[in-house]
């Protein structure tokens, strides 16, 4: 049985209130979902009470789960990933970063290296980012992998917030045309 079909299955028998399921999907799932979580917010203790949020939510909307959509996986990974930026977007609001923070940060955003790039979609995606001017490439992946506000990225561009707005939307009609093979 592939791992896809058996997570799928999984989820609908927790849908079913089934509580040998849910320990199973766990077990089968924890691991690639702490890993979304930490990459995120970057701290392993907030990161296992955010996936212990994660999956009491799990437990609470299984039912809401549709395998016609998409995968279990895939609906798994949307909630962990969706409960990391909420928490690291709460703890922007909760202090007001400053620009040497904001350069930390971006000093510990990955690079898509080739371990990482283990699909044609990423490396294509890796390929056109590369083509993208490095400050817009830097702001896209502040703002849509790692969360950061437009007022983050103004700060710490040193740019009006309007100028953000159309540099990640000159960027992203930009991805789409070099991921479209224009």
């Amino acid at each position: 049985m592939r791992d896809t079909d058996q997570i799928n299955r999984l989820m609908l028998a927790v849908a079913g209130r089934d509580t040998d399921a849910f320990r199973a999907l766990y077990e089968q799932t924890c691991g690639r979902l702490m890993a979304i979580v930490l990459s995120i917010c970057r701290d392993r203790h907030v990161a296992e009470d955010l996936l212990q949020d994660v999956y009491v939510q799990v437990w609470r909307r299984a039912d809401s789960f549709d395998a016609h959509q998409g995968s279990a996986m895939g609906w798994l990974t949307v909630i962990a990933r969706h409960r990391a930026i909420d928490h690291i977007r709460s703890q922007a609001r909760t202090y007001a970063r400053t620009p040497a923070d904001m350069q930390a940060e971006l000093d510990r955003l990955p690079a898509l290296t080739p371990d990482v790039e283990q699909t044609a979609e990423l490396r294509a995606l890796s390929a056109c980012l590369e083509r993208l001017q490095p400050e817009h490439r830097k702001a896209i992946l502040l703002a849509y992998y790692h969360g950061w506000s437009r007022s983050e990225l103004a700060l710490h561009f040193n740019i009006p917030e309007s100028t953000v707005k159309t540099w990640l939307r000159r960027g992203l009609i930009a991805l789409r045309s070099f991921m479209d093979g224009d």
